[in-house]
């Protein structure tokens, strides 16, 4: 058997046998789909000769890259979870002893947040872009909130979170200042209400204590009784769950919403209020 391959990306697998790589030319071909070789290349973030070598399965001397693999999964025009898992068995690999995978599409959304932070050649990467990959990750994510609220037809009015510290909250969420805040429209009531959104990505050391930041700065001021509604943004499917599991059983006075992001389809795929009093 093969030696076990390290891997910072990958860590719920091992390296079991060599590479199938002509297994792997025809799962990045399904993956590429109705797309140009230069455009998929485009969007994994390499050289389109490096897209045509894997197709043509002349990737020979040694397997690709573990973030690589992720990317094209990422990218795959459809069955994305499916696809991740034939690549991964065409890798060579398989879950380590004691592993057991329930939902690849679960998985590669993980890996997904995991190779956003490792390299900026995500998507379509333009060198020259001098933002910082945390804040592409919170402009996607207020592209997605105001999208959908625009969809369902809401009048929102953006705001700056700096003047929501000094004259909403007295300053005293500074420490967790929102990374985007809005005025939405209540229809029923006719009147705007405030919501402030914190994105909870990174690490999870660094998800639960901005969380824990965004909890005790409520307790101190209660939000809710000047208009203000609280809205924590995830982009990790088993940190989402991890957090909603152990808030069921909390109340609180305010109005504080985790909510679940995907980034590649653009949309909130799930949602959990923690229970008010």
């Amino acid at each position: 058997m093969a030696r076990p391959r390290k891997s910072s990306i990958l860590d719920e697998f091992e390296r079991v046998r060599e590479p199938d790589f002509e297994a792997l030319a025809k799962v990045v071909e399904e993956a590429k789909g109705g797309r140009t070789s230069l455009d998929f290349a485009a969007l994994c973030g390499v050289h389109p000769s490096t897209i045509s070598r894997i197709r043509d399965g002349k990737m020979l001397r040694k397997p690709i890259s573990d973030e690589l693999l992720v990317s094209i999964a990422v990218n795959a025009e459809q069955n994305n979870g499916e696809i991740f898992r034939d690549l991964l068995k065409a890798h060579g690999v398989e879950p380590r002893r004691g592993v057991t995978i329930y939902s690849y599409d679960d998985l590669l959304r993980e890996k997904m947040q995991q190779l956003i932070y490792q390299s900026e050649s995500y998507g379509v990467y333009n060198g020259n872009d001098s933002n910082k990959l945390e804040n592409r990750v919170i402009s996607n994510a207020s592209e997605i909130i105001l999208r959908e609220l625009y969809a369902k037809g809401q009048r929102i009015r953006a705001m700056d979170p700096k003047d929501i510290a000094e004259e909403a909250s007295h300053g005293v969420l500074k420490p967790a200042l929102c990374d985007f805040a809005i005025e939405v429209n209540d229809v029923k009531h006719d009147q705007f209400e405030i919501r402030e959104y914190f994105v909870l990505d990174g690490t999870s050391q660094k998800a639960i204590r901005r969380l824990e930041q965004v909890l005790s700065g409520a307790y101190l001021i209660h939000p809710i009784q000047q208009g203000i509604k609280l809205y924590t943004i995830l982009f990790d499917t088993i940190m989402y769950r991890r957090l909603m599991d152990s808030l069921r059983s909390c109340r609180i006075r305010d109005s504080i919403t985790l909510l679940l992001l995907d980034i590649r389809s653009r949309e909130t795929i799930d949602s959990f209020e923690i229970p008010m009093l």
